[in-house]
């Protein structure tokens, strides 16, 4: 079986220029893990996936100060919050998304493009034609039910 008989053909995308908080308000909105990143003439340049948000995340900690023989905390003024929250809502996607993308051919079949996402643990892989542009995505949802079928 080709991937061409199972990817899905309706992608959403997100562009390279993009807010990072608008490219995860569709992730979480269509409940899709990832994002391929599209020129304007449809060429794969990225992809934004959970994983990279979470990369954000880990760079950024509430500060905070607990005295443990006292029991006391000070979480620190509202300004210094704010000013975390206003850097992380200010990312591009180019500024995360991952440049070197695994993809996959449409011509391929879908049992080598399962062993390359289960190989690099990956949850989605852009389908691209012969001159790079996306043509759809494959899942592992899509290869369930490939399996199934």
């Amino acid at each position: 079986m080709k991937v061409s008989e199972v990817m899905t053909r309706e992608v959403l995308t997100t562009r390279a220029d993009a807010s990072l908080q608008d490219a995860a308000k569709v992730m979480s909105g269509s409940h899709v893990s990832g994002l391929p990143v599209v020129d304007e003439a449809g060429q794969l340049v990225g992809i934004l996936t959970e994983a990279d948000i979470l990369r954000l995340f880990r760079q950024v900690s509430v500060p905070f100060y607990i005295d443990i023989l006292g029991g006391e905390f000070a979480i620190p003024g509202p300004g210094v919050l704010q000013r975390q929250l206003e850097e992380v809502t200010a990312y591009r996607v180019d500024q995360l998304m991952t440049r070197h993308v695994v993809t996959a051919s449409p011509d391929e079949e879908v049992a080598e493009a399962a062993r390359r996402m289960h190989a690099r643990d990956l949850k989605l892989l852009p389908v691209v034609d012969a001159e790079g542009r996306l043509v759809g995505v494959v899942s592992r949802a899509d290869i369930v039910r490939a399996f199934a079928m």
